[in-house]
């Protein structure tokens, strides 16, 4: 069984220390998210937004989960028009009944639908900074480890933590899933791999990750154990989508209504670089603005960084296969790696800067990136943070 995060060389403080105090936990992820909260609500004000109005966070998908949680799923064929044919799928099965769920539990006790859209997405934000300072960071005050809470609050694509989508939900359930893993709570991971794979398509990415990542780490033990292991969380993880095919199965009687609804959006199999490179590159042969421009740019910044965090691992990798530092970090880096890689393998067709919102697990390997490279990284996210804010409360992004 793996060693608990809390005993892992320089994640957190020596075992034998004292707890560190309430404050010491509570306020800088607090901070963050409330900073953070601040400057995006200065951008909504000054986009002509209300910060408070729901509608403010809340795009076309939205529409989609706020529905599914007050009147469940629906399927039927599309009219035919400029877009979609006769033969096409529409309705809302393509998106997951997780964040619904939620918003439906709260919606039974009187909280309002619209409310607990926004409300869900803030806690599980502010959830994901306090998981991220405490147990991978030890809640220990360093230049180092205050740098990189700031690149998971200014983390790309980070409006979709504050509006009504479940980005930051399902982020939380990843490093809930890496969390439980690294501390050998097999069982927990398994569980907060299938919540995700119940909250957005791509949290079933977990079960290849988390299960290759046991492999490596048990093979000591005997292959059979490892085996044994890897196939317990996955199937745990996999049990998550089963629910959503069971979901709609029940609900539009088909189980493949997702993949019907998606089918229409053309997210084929192509190869990821000439994805990269187009979506990086279109911008600028369409000569669009610096800020229409921006989200292209992230993309590409985060393509820069991953590839930083992969060679760092490779060359750690090399220098303490044994360590148990690294092996939580290589389960971040190959979870970082499969998520990173999925939707460029989808095609240009996926919302890029959307889905690099879920990568934010990639800080906890950036701590062994020098300073000189980790701060302008940091930099970068928060200059990036205000044009994405603007186009997001302009409705150019979706």
């Amino acid at each position: 069984m793996t060693e608990p995060i809390a005993h892992l060389e320089h994640v957190t403080p020596d075992a034998n220390s004292e707890p560190p105090p309430l404050l010491r936990r509570l306020l800088p992820p607090v901070c963050a998210f409330v900073v953070t909260r601040l400057v995006l609500s200065y951008v909504a004000v000054l986009s002509g937004h209300e910060p408070l109005s729901h509608t403010t966070w809340a795009r076309w998908d939205s529409e989609h989960y706020v529905g599914i949680a007050l009147s469940g799923y629906e399927l039927f064929l599309c009219e035919a028009g400029d877009r979609w044919t006769a033969d096409d799928w529409c309705g809302n099965t393509g998106w997951f009944p997780g964040y619904p769920a939620l918003i439906s539990v709260f919606a039974r006790r009187g909280v309002s639908p619209a409310f607990s859209a926004i409300a869900i997405p803030a806690a599980a934000y502010l959830a994901m900074l306090y998981l991220l300072w405490n147990y991978f960071l030890g809640a220990e005050w360093s230049w180092r480890n205050l740098l990189v809470l700031a690149a998971a609050a200014l983390f790309p694509g980070n409006i979709y933590y504050h509006a009504a989508f479940p980005m930051s939900l399902l982020a939380l359930l990843v490093l809930g899933c890496i969390a439980a893993g690294a501390r050998g709570r097999l069982g927990i991971a398994g569980l907060c791999g299938g919540l995700a794979a119940l909250t957005h398509t791509t949290g079933i990415l977990l079960a290849p990750a988390v299960g290759l990542w046991l492999l490596l780490r048990n093979w000591q033990n005997g292959w059979c154990i490892a085996v044994q292991r890897a196939a317990t969380v996955s199937l745990l993880i996999v049990l998550g989508l089963v629910a959503v095919f069971v979901t709609h199965e029940i609900q539009v009687g088909t189980w493949d209504a997702s993949l019907k609804v998606q089918a229409k959006y053309g997210h084929t199999p192509q190869n990821p670089l000439g994805t990269l490179t187009e979506t990086v590159l279109q911008p600028f042969r369409q000569k669009q603005s610096l800020l229409a421009s921006t989200p292209a740019i992230q993309t590409a910044v985060v393509a820069v960084f991953v590839s930083c965090l992969v060679v760092a691992g490779v060359r750690d990798l090399l220098r303490q296969p044994s360590s148990d530092r690294y092996r939580v970090e290589l389960l971040c880096l190959v979870v970082v790696v499969i998520f990173w890689l999925f939707p460029l393998v989808m095609g240009s067709g996926v919302s890029l800067y959307r889905a690099e919102s879920i990568l934010v697990p990639a800080v906890v390997i950036a701590r062994r990136l020098p300073i000189w490279l980790l701060l302008p990284f940091v930099i970068s996210f928060g200059a990036l943070t205000l044009p994405m804010a603007v186009l997001f409360f302009r409705a150019v992004l979706i």
